[in-house]
């Protein structure tokens, strides 16, 4: 009689120890979803899965979120550090992080600064154009920048130089009233300036508190001749003593008189000032050798001063005033007669024909407030 037979089969991955099998090991490459896996071949205690497969928690996920049982694609929002991140939600293709944030390097930091892995805050001597600066540590609020260097506004550069509003570098202003634009606190003092279509810059006297402030001096007179109605010199292009920088007495014709935009003009006689509005566009020169341009009439507070001696008519304030026996290119006349055919009273910048005086004043005929007179002043010719 036969007996019996026992058959044993092992499945395949099984072991056996004595007479019994054990549970089978998943393999994360057999293209099968076994063991703990969440999807073929991933989750569990295989690598993560990609974006799309099946998962039950984060770390199952190659981008660590795991929603309604689906990996999700990493992103800006998901408070979770994935993707290209250095910290989460920030860094790598996100937008910058903050100080003490982790980072890789420095385009992972709203600083551009990142220091031992971590973004640190941005300082005037990091040597990166960041925080408020206009160029590397410089405009803002870490000090002026050197001419040529980026800007956003005049006080971003250093000195008294300007914004190019085309270029967005810092330059040398074109005149004293841009200087004072670009910077508020300037004082009175000597600073380069450089006009539009001038080649090179140089040095002008600004009045920065008087009448509003932003005045360049552009010529300077005393009462000898030199600068007398009849001078080339109100209309040529030749300078004069353009080295003496003072408001001190002299004569001096400057750089300024020929090159800077004169929109207003103002004279002083002794310390006596009077402004004009230019009557065209164009520099000191352009006015004086254009036609006259007369106002009237002149303050009446004119006739204070010791000095002062005036005639009753034909009171008029101007430039390249056209009388016959007194002129003078920035100042008054006035006459003893009740018309302005002989105008007998001068009195300003650059006197002429009977008185010939750079400045000063002049009385010489009937009618005179205080009596004739004919006497030189110091003067001083500003523009803005």
């Amino acid at each position: 009689m036969n007996k019996p037979v026992l058959y044993v089969f092992l499945l395949a991955g099984a072991s056996c120890s004595g007479d019994v099998a054990s549970a089978p090991e998943p393999l994360c490459t057999d293209h099968v979803k076994d063991g703990n896996e969440t999807d073929v071949d991933c989750g569990g205690s295989c690598g993560p899965c990609a974006t799309g497969k099946r998962c039950v928690v984060g770390k199952d996920c190659a981008d660590g979120n795991c929603q309604a049982k689906l990996c999700i694609a990493a992103t800006c929002t998901d408070n979770i550090k994935n993707g290209s991140e250095s910290d989460t939600d920030c860094g790598g293709s996100c937008s910058a992080c903050g100080n003490d944030r982790s980072c890789h390097v420095s385009a992972d930091c709203g600083s551009k600064v990142c220091q031992g892995d971590l973004c640190v805050a941005p300082s005037c001597s990091d040597g990166v154009k960041n925080a408020a600066e206009s160029d590397i540590d410089c405009g803002g609020s870490c000090g002026g920048c050197a001419l040529r260097k980026q800007c956003a506004l005049g006080s971003d550069c250093a000195g008294s130089a300007a914004c190019d509003s085309t270029t967005n570098l810092c330059r040398l202003p074109t005149s004293c009233a841009e200087i004072l634009q670009n910077h508020p606190a300037t004082p009175d003092g000597n600073y380069e300036i450089q006009p539009q279509g001038v080649s090179a810059p140089f040095t002008a006297v600004c009045d920065m508190t008087r009448d509003g402030g932003g005045w360049t001096l552009v010529l300077k007179a005393n009462g000898d001749v030199t600068l007398a109605y009849s001078s080339a010199l109100w209309t040529d292009s030749n300078l004069l003593n353009a080295t003496d920088l003072t408001t001190q007495p002299g004569n001096a014709k400057y750089q300024g008189f020929l090159t800077v935009p004169a929109l207003k003009l103002r004279g002083e006689l002794d310390g006596y000032t009077f402004t004009m509005v230019a009557p065209m566009n164009g520099t000191a020169q352009t006015i004086f050798n254009g036609p006259t341009s007369i106002t009237a009439p002149y303050p009446v507070s004119l006739g204070s001063g010791a000095k002062w001696s005036v005639q009753p008519f034909c009171q008029s304030f101007g430039i390249n005033t056209p009388y016959q026996y007194q002129q003078a290119r920035f100042g008054w006349t006035a006459n003893q007669e009740n018309d302005c055919s002989s105008n007998d009273t001068a009195l300003g910048l650059g006197l002429g024909q009977t008185s010939k005086h750079g400045a000063g004043y002049t009385c010489l005929s009937t009618g005179c407030s205080q009596g004739g007179v004919d006497s030189g002043g110091n003067g001083l010719l500003w523009v803005k």
